[in-house]
C-alpha cells in the first residue's frame, strides 16, 4: 500500500473513511491485545493501522521489533511529548460534575453546574452520600429547601415538569394508592442524589 506521499506501508486491513479501523475492535468481543494478535495473524507481523487520525505500525514479532528499533531508533526517541499543550484532566472529577448536573436537573429542576454557593451546598450534600456518612441533619434541611422552593405558590411555572413537581402532585393526589408524605419525598430524592455515585 503506498500514501498520497509515496512511502509504502506495511499490510492493512481495508479501513472507512474518518474513522479508520475503530469500526473493527466493535465488532470483535475479545480483549485488545487478542483481537491485534488475530490481525497479525490475518496480516503478518508489521501491520498499519489507522485509529481515527492517528496513524499506526504495528510489530509484533520480537525479531521485528529489534530491527525497528534498530533502523528508526531515533524516530522513537525522540517523539513528540504525548500530551501536548493539553491539560490533564481528572476523568473521575469530570464525570462526577457530569452526572451530579444530569441528575439535579432531571430531579430537582435546578442546575448546579455553574459556580457559587449553591452548587458548593450540593457538591457538599454528594460527598455526604458517597462517604455514607450517618447524620443526615444537612441532607435534610437541603432537601426541605428543594421541597419549600417547588411548593411555593409564587414559582414561576417551569417549561417542563421535573421529577420533584411529579412527587409534589402525586403527594396531594387522594386517589394514590397510599399516602406519599413529605420524608417520602425526601428519601426519594437521597436515593436519586445517591445514583451518581453508583452508576460508574
Amino acid at each position: 500500500m503506498a500514501t498520497n506521499h509515496g512511502s509504502i506501508l506495511p499490510p492493512s486491513p481495508p479501513a472507512l473513511r474518518l474513522i479508520g479501523h475503530l469500526h473493527m475492535k466493535l465488532f470483535d468481543n475479545s480483549s485488545t491485545h487478542i483481537f491485534l494478535w488475530k490481525l497479525s495473524q490475518k496480516y503478518g507481523s508489521l501491520l498499519y493501522l489507522r485509529l481515527g487520525c492517528k496513524l499506526t505500525i504495528m510489530v509484533s514479532s520480537a525479531k521485528m521489533t529489534k530491527e525497528v528499533l534498530k533502523t528508526h531508533d531515533l524516530d522513537f526517541c525522540s517523539r513528540p511529548d504525548q500530551h501536548g499543550d493539553f491539560k490533564p484532566v481528572n476523568l473521575s472529577e469530570a464525570l462526577m460534575c457530569l452526572s451530579s448536573t444530569i441528575i439535579c436537573r432531571v430531579g430537582f429542576g435546578k442546575m448546579y453546574d455553574g459556580e457559587g454557593a449553591e452548587r458548593s451546598r450540593f457538591h457538599v450534600l454528594l460527598n455526604e452520600s458517597q462517604a455514607l456518612l450517618t447524620s443526615f441533619c444537612f441532607a435534610d434541611t437541603l432537601y426541605q429547601e428543594l421541597i419549600d422552593e417547588h411548593l411555593d405558590p409564587n414559582r414561576p411555572k417551569p417549561a417542563q415538569e421535573n421529577m420533584m413537581d411529579v412527587l409534589l402532585q402525586i403527594s396531594k393526589d387522594d386517589d394514590f394508592p397510599f399516602d406519599l408524605i413529605i420524608d417520602h419525598i425526601k428519601a426519594i430524592l437521597m436515593v436519586i442524589t445517591s445514583l451518581s455515585f453508583f452508576q460508574f
